[in-house]
This record gives C-alpha cells, sequence and structure tokens, in this order.
C-alpha cells in the first residue's frame, strides 16, 4: 500500500506540473498573438507633395519635415527645426481635410510634451508632432493640408499653401 501511495502522489504531481506547462504555454501563445495583431499595421513613410522628407534653409534657420501612418488611418508629421531666428507658428490657420471632411488635429511640441493650442514664436532646436486621424482606412488616396500661414519666418510663409498627403500602399 506504501508504494501504491507513492505513485499516486507522483502521478498527482507530474499532472500538477503539466497543468502548468500548459498555462505557461497557452499565455506564451496569448503574448505572441498580441504582438503580431499589434505590428500588423507597421508605421509606412508618406509622400507629401511627392516627396518623403523635405527640408527648408530659411533666414532664420533650418526645417525638415517628413511623414508616417500608422495603418493608413492615424498619421503623424514630425516637424525638426534648427532655427537661428524665430519661426511664427499659428495653429489656427492649418486646416487638414480628407474627402471633403475637416479633420482634427493636435499639435505637439515634443521636447516638454506640450500640446500647441494657440499661436506661438519658436526659438533655437526641436520638434513638433502634427497628428491625425481619418477614421477610415485611407487606401489610394490624397488628404489636402492648407498651411497657408501656419509657419511663417520673418513674415514669410514657408510652406506652399497646399500640401497634398499621398497615400498609395
Amino acid at each position: 500500500m506504501v508504494l501504491g501511495d507513492l505513485t499516486g502522489m507522483k502521478i498527482k504531481h507530474m499532472g500538477t506540473f503539466g497543468i502548468k506547462i500548459k498555462k505557461t504555454l497557452i499565455y506564451s501563445l496569448f503574448v505572441l498573438g498580441a504582438i503580431s495583431i499589434v505590428s500588423c499595421d507597421p508605421f509606412i513613410k508618406i509622400r507629401m507633395n511627392d516627396s518623403l522628407e523635405r527640408s527648408f534653409n530659411l533666414p532664420c534657420g533650418n526645417l525638415s519635415v517628413r511623414g508616417r501612418a500608422m495603418g493608413k488611418q492615424l498619421f503623424t508629421i514630425d516637424m525638426r527645426y534648427d532655427l537661428i531666428g524665430e519661426l511664427w507658428l499659428n495653429p489656427d490657420s492649418l486646416e487638414i481635410s480628407y474627402k471633403s471632411t475637416n479633420l482634427e488635429f493636435e499639435l505637439w511640441e515634443a521636447e516638454h510634451d506640450i500640446k500647441i493650442d494657440n499661436k506661438m514664436t519658436i526659438k533655437g532646436s526641436g520638434r513638433i508632432f502634427l497628428s491625425f486621424d481619418t477614421f477610415k482606412n485611407a487606401r489610394t488616396d490624397t488628404i489636402i493640408v492648407n498651411t497657408k500661414g501656419f509657419l511663417s519666418c520673418e513674415g514669410k510663409s514657408i510652406f506652399p499653401d497646399t500640401i497634398s498627403i499621398i497615400i498609395d500602399k
């Protein structure tokens, strides 16, 4: 009987160990599945007026602009600046439209993580992010960004009046 009791304990112990392995395996598969779902929509570079990146050498300094999209729905335009003078930023003059609908957007100063809602002067070096959501999967389409008066240097607008963001993949 003693031998039978030891054998029963051994089988019970092996069963508990097997359940732990199964739980760990299921959890690992769940995590891998979640990671693969999240990574299905990688950031893709977007073309703005037929260019992936634009650089501006201005009397007040340098500015580079590039954009990317996640899932052809969430868009970010990254503006990096290195100034010797001042840039004037006016968010009220910026308009973004997709399929004839004006989109809401947010402007962020990256270094201090400050949302920009009002006109302001920019100096020194840093980054500004412009982000917006089309709320649709924009396929082979164009988003229009009206930039007249959005950024200016020495009283002159930096960008052309309209930037076309072309989604082609």
